[in-house]
C-alpha cells in the first residue's frame, strides 16, 4: 500500500538508496514508524540539518522516479537516485561557506585561483587531465585533509 508511511519509510528503492549513501559514508537514520520519522527530522533540524535534508532529498528522488515511471517514462538507476538525492541536499546549502567548498569546479564558481579546505574531518579529492596534440591523456588526483596534508595521490597516462 503506497501510503505516507510506505513513500518515507518502508520503500525498497528509498532503502537501497540510503543503503547505497551508507556505503558512500552518509550516515541516514533508519526509522520504525512515520512519526518516528517526523520526530527525527525535527531533531536533525537543530543537530545536522544536512543529513536531514540529504534524507528529504532521498525521498524527493526517489518519489520523482516512481512518478517518471507511471507516467510513461523509464525508471532512473538506483546510484542515479543517490547521485541525484546528494545533489539537491548539497545545493540546497549553497549559501553555506563550509559546503560550497564541495563544488567539484569551486574556482570557476568561486572565481577563486587557490585551493579551498573541505570541511572539518573530511578527505578531498582533486582531478585533473590533460589530452596533448598526439592524443596522449593524462589523469592525475590529489587526496588532501582539511589542514592540507597529503594523504596519497595517483597519476597515469592513456592514449586516447
Amino acid at each position: 500500500m503506497e501510503d505516507s508511511e510506505h513513500i518515507a519509510i518502508k520503500c525498497g528503492i528509498i532503502k537501497y538508496v540510503c543503503d547505497k549513501m551508507e556505503k558512500w559514508n552518509f550516515q541516514l537514520p533508519a526509522f520504525n514508524s512515520l512519526e518516528d520519522c517526523l520526530n527525527e527530522l525535527m531533531k536533525l533540524l537543530v543537530q545536522n540539518p544536512f543529513i536531514g535534508n540529504l534524507y528529504c532529498s532521498v525521498i524527493f528522488c526517489c518519489w520523482k522516479n516512481r512518478n517518471k515511471l507511471i507516467h510513461g517514462g523509464k525508471e532512473d538507476n538506483r546510484y542515479f537516485l543517490a547521485a541525484n538525492a546528494l545533489e539537491y541536499a548539497f545545493g540546497s546549502f549553497r549559501n553555506n561557506p563550509i559546503l560550497d567548498n564541495l563544488e567539484a569546479n569551486q574556482h570557476f564558481v568561486l572565481g577563486l585561483k587557490a585551493w579551498l579546505h573541505p570541511p572539518p574531518s573530511w578527505i578531498k579529492c582533486n582531478v585533473d587531465a590533460l589530452l596533448s596534440n598526439n592524443n596522449l591523456a593524462g589523469i592525475v588526483g590529489v587526496f588532501r585533509d582539511d589542514k592540507g596534508r597529503i594523504y596519497g595521490a595517483f597519476g597515469f597516462s592513456i592514449n586516447h
